[in-house]
């Protein structure tokens, strides 16, 4: 429990203080996105020192799998069907969900220095492709199904430790993002 904390912990702050603190890249979804960025490089650095994680193993590892998958002809198909499946529960999310916001504590400081504003859109596209695309899903996964769901298989029965994760998880994002919906940008 103390990595979910943790997780929960060094993400909201990341998105809602450090977010702010930086000068602005373009926008401030593209700061958005590198906040997440350095939240989860952190995370990993840290939970991965501290569990004694072999990086070249495990990097290898992801290496092969991501190189199986894009050989595999049954891979566009399914990256087809996950993002309308992705799609679809953001629409039903946001028609559900959308309008219930939680309590959320920002920084009130605004760094008013903005670099590269003529860029934002090129930048924005980069870093929701590389950051939200590829590092955070990879990273996230490896947080939570690599470290808190093995933990959880130990002490309590594989699926209900996986739903444990899922639920643990869903709380992670609405806290967050200050809602039960699934958003976009900040």
């Amino acid at each position: 429990m103390a990595v979910v904390g943790l997780v929960i912990s060094v993400e909201y702050f990341f998105r809602h203080y450090v977010l702010f603190w930086l000068p602005v890249l373009g926008t401030l979804v593209v700061n958005d996105m590198l906040s997440l960025f350095l939240a989860y490089l952190l995370l990993l650095i840290g939970l991965g020192t501290f569990v004694h994680v072999r990086w070249l193993q495990e990097l290898a590892a992801i290496g092969q799998s991501l190189r199986e998958g894009v050989t595999s002809w049954n891979f566009t198909f399914w990256v087809l069907a996950l993002m309308l499946g992705v799609l679809g529960l953001s629409i039903v999310d946001q028609l559900l969900w959308g309008n219930i916001e939680l309590p959320m504590v920002v920084s009130s400081y605004r760094n008013p220095t903005v670099w590269f504003a003529n860029l934002a859109p090129i930048l924005e596209g980069v870093s929701f492709i590389l950051v939200n695309g590829l590092f955070v899903p990879i990273a996230e996964e490896y947080l939570w199904r690599g470290l808190v769901q093995v933990r959880l298989i130990r002490i309590l029965p594989a699926p209900f430790a996986i739903g444990v994760t899922a639920v643990l998880f869903s709380l992670k994002h609405a806290f967050v993002d200050a809602s039960l919906g699934r958003r976009f940008w900040p």
